[in-house]
């Protein structure tokens, strides 16, 4: 993972308002807690507005939609390859309530970029759920 590559998702993602968080090593990486991961995981709201936004947001960066936008209404994780590297778009979260994830999240400045990001508590819940080390 590269800063440049958060920042071009995370610039597209704000630019069409869409309701989101940073979760799992993405997070950590923005922290700085961690050095290396291999995917950028977001969550994002299922509801028709923030739909439309990522809709804008998949075509700005060149993900096939047709597919995508269904499996996210069903509950379905959308896995996006963006090389060198790949997005993960989540409806849901193991081990944590959406709705309060979503009240707790904490914005991060990074390279100059407010960028959503799940707290820690939370991400700690999601990883026991998920029995993540």
């Amino acid at each position: 993972m590269t800063n440049e590559f958060i920042l071009r998702v995370a610039k597209v993602l704000n630019a069409n308002s869409v309701n989101y968080f940073v979760t799992g090593g993405g997070a950590e990486f923005i922290r700085g807690t961690k050095t290396y991961t291999k995917d950028l995981d977001i969550v994002v709201r299922v509801d028709d507005d923030n739909i439309k936004a990522i809709r804008r947001s998949f075509d700005f960066l060149n993900i096939i939609r047709n597919k995508a936008l269904h499996d996210l209404k069903a509950g379905r994780i959308v896995r996006a390859s963006l090389f060198p590297f790949s997005l993960d778009v989540m409806p849901v979260l193991d081990g944590l309530d959406i709705d309060e994830a979503f009240l707790n999240i904490e914005t991060i400045h990074f390279d100059g970029l407010a960028i959503p990001v799940i707290n820690k508590l939370d991400l700690n819940k999601n990883y026991k759920a998920i029995n993540h080390e």
